[in-house]
């Protein structure tokens, strides 16, 4: 009795299945990119917000353990004096008035955060006093994407008298 060679299994796929599983994985990946796009908008704002949040807290902070007034303010290119940008670096300084301020009296300069951050006092300036009371009015921020095309809506922040920061209910627009 003879004995007959069956031939091994083949391995590997076809060219017919890998163009298939190719198409499936494009396909879901265009599906997809517009969502992972918002997903990357909504990070970059919740953290330029808890940035802002975490620097108006050090400056109201420093104001109260000093005991004396800080000013917190966008950084000029100087890094001395401040600007009208709060989408720049941000600085927090010692004393009352920021255009007399020496490179001694800047207790910080934090890092500019990556989004469009606009404030609607001016002053562009917050004062606190050694109490951590903001002076002068109530003021708010809106948190917008970092690129003026992104549009669509951002996060809307006040600043009460006190000094504290709070998430507003509603959307700050953008547009």
């Amino acid at each position: 009795m003879g004995r007959e060679h069956a031939s091994p299994p083949p391995y590997g796929f076809t060219l017919l299945e890998l163009l298939g599983v190719l198409a499936l994985i494009a396909a879901l990946s265009a599906w997809g990119l517009p969502s992972f796009q918002a997903f990357n908008q909504r990070n970059a704002r919740a953290a330029a917000v808890n940035q802002l949040q975490s620097v108006v807290a050090l400056a109201r902070n420093s104001a109260i353990v000093l005991r004396d007034n800080v000013i917190l303010c966008p950084s000029a290119p100087d890094r001395q004096r401040c600007a009208d940008t709060w989408s720049r670096e941000l600085l927090i300084i010692r004393g009352r008035d920021a255009r007399a301020a020496g490179a001694g009296d800047v207790l910080h300069i934090m890092p500019s955060p990556h989004a469009r951050i606009l404030y609607n006092r001016h002053p562009m300036r917050i004062r606190f006093d050694m109490l951590g009371h903001s002076v002068g009015t109530n003021g708010s921020f809106s948190v917008c994407p970092a690129t003026p095309s992104g549009g669509g809506q951002g996060a809307a922040l006040a600043l009460s008298q006190l000094g504290r920061l709070r998430l507003k209910s509603r959307p700050a627009d953008c547009l």
